[in-house]
């Protein structure tokens, strides 16, 4: 237990906001969950990290390996990408937040089951999304994050804006390609470019994220 306390102590230095605090003590009680059998799979939870007061949350799915070792989401080959994907767009890293839908990884990075996901998206991405003060819009990375937060899945809703009450709060929500996707199938890349293009033209065209998130202005989109 102490492992993971220090583990979760070092995740919250990459936290930065008005609600530090409150999601400091969110990460502490992670550490004690031990609702479903992913739990056992994990050494322990991967929490979100980055910026509690931004206006864009960005979920995936669950940790892979690397993030289950390192305990930071996005890491590794995928979140490379995801930088890629992000420069795309024109955003920082400074402008997001970012957790996953299943805090723990599962072996062999198998897909979580249907109660895992239902579990810990009650459990505690509900909380984490009611924490955040100022979320209006949500990447769902991956079809499984997608029908978790919208209903349906991805291939349904890819290029629509989503609006569903979640965490208390009215939010939008985007479908996206996860970026694990094109290191498995080249044929995912077009589409994986397309949601960074058509993420770009909702920010730009939001009534209020228009004003208040600023988006790079030299992005290439496919290179």
């Amino acid at each position: 237990m102490s492992y993971q306390l220090d583990r979760m102590v070092k995740v919250s230095e990459l936290v930065q906001g008005s609600v530090k605090e409150q999601m400091t003590q969110f990460y502490r009680e992670c550490v004690d969950c031990e609702k479903c059998t992913a739990r056992k799979e994990a050494k322990a939870p991967t929490v979100g990290i980055g910026n509690t007061d931004a206006e864009i949350l960005i979920v995936g799915r669950n940790p892979g390996k690397q993030e289950d070792s390192k305990g930071i989401p996005f890491v590794g080959p995928g979140g490379e990408l995801l930088t890629n994907w992000l420069g795309w767009v024109g955003l920082e890293f400074s402008q997001l937040y970012i957790t996953n839908m299943v805090k723990c990884y599962t072996t062999s990075d198998r897909p979580p089951t249907d109660p895992e996901i239902i579990t810990c998206a009650q459990t505690w991405l509900s909380r984490e999304m009611q924490i955040l003060p100022n979320v209006k819009l949500v990447l769902a990375m991956g079809d499984q994050v997608c029908v978790c937060l919208t209903g349906h899945k991805q291939a349904e809703v890819r290029s629509t804006v989503q609006r569903r009450y979640l965490g208390g709060k009215e939010l939008s929500i985007i479908a996206c390609i996860h970026p694990g996707a094109p290191l498995h199938s080249a044929k995912s890349m077009p589409n994986f470019k397309n949601d960074a293009y058509f993420t770009r033209s909702v920010i730009l065209n939001h009534p209020q994220l228009s004003k208040s998130i600023k988006l790079s202005s030299n992005v290439a989109f496919f290179t």
